[in-house]
């Protein structure tokens, strides 16, 4: 699962946080495929994992 979807199902599932964020940022890790990190814009930060059988879990 690439980080743009990612992103796409996060604000599927939180619609009202569309207005809060204000960039993400696809990251590389050893434990997972990949992961992304997402920065509110009172520069909170939600990093997710996305593993490789695209499921993805808020490690932060």
């Amino acid at each position: 699962m690439t980080p743009e979807r990612v992103y796409e199902r996060f604000l599927q599932e939180f619609p009202d946080m569309n207005k809060q964020v204000e960039k993400y940022f696809h990251r590389h890790t050893d434990t997972a495929d990949s992961s992304i990190r997402i920065v509110l814009r009172n520069k909170r930060t939600l990093i997710f994992s996305v593993n490789k059988d695209g499921t993805w879990i808020l490690k932060r």
